[in-house]
């Protein structure tokens, strides 16, 4: 008997809601082969063992790094994170806490971004970076009104 993976039949299209990048860390994560959706079932299945070994022994490598299971922090380019835009993991704002159409501090503004922070934490975690607008042009920092960076508990990218 022969199975088949019916998966070319709807991957085309799941695969037009993520950008390359975000497809390629699911492929990743998710332990699935090149073309997976075209492969045999059996093929398939002693193929993405394999991936899965190696998704679980780069999670331990990257967990016990100093023997005490503490994580190194993954950086991404913040070209290359803004290049893609807005997506389920990138979140732009103008601002932390002032609403730019009355140039006062608003809790609604500071409301977005405590739940793009909990969507995050709830799903697959994300970058939020504040002081851009959603079609990327820059707003600064400045618009906040914090007092000095010190006041302010973001990381600073420069």
């Amino acid at each position: 008997m022969r199975f088949v993976l019916k998966a070319h039949e709807y991957v085309p299209e799941l695969s037009q809601r993520f950008s390359p990048q975000e497809q390629e860390r699911m492929r990743y994560w998710h332990a699935l082969p090149d073309d997976w959706q075209n492969m045999d079932y059996r093929e398939f299945l002693k193929v993405r063992r394999e991936l899965i070994a190696s998704v679980i022994q780069d999670g331990y490598k990257l967990l016990s790094k100093d023997g005490e299971g503490n994580t190194t922090e993954i950086r991404i380019p913040i070209a290359e994170l803004l290049a893609e835009g807005e997506t389920t993991t990138i979140e732009l704002k103008s601002t932390l806490r002032t609403n730019l159409h009355t140039g006062e501090k608003d809790p609604r503004m500071e409301m977005s971004v405590l739940k793009t922070i909990a969507a995050f934490l709830n799903t697959n975690g994300g970058s939020l970076v504040i002081g851009l607008a959603d079609d990327g042009s820059p707003v600064g920092i400045e618009e906040d009104k914090f007092p000095n960076k010190d006041k302010c508990t973001c990381t600073w990218l420069t």
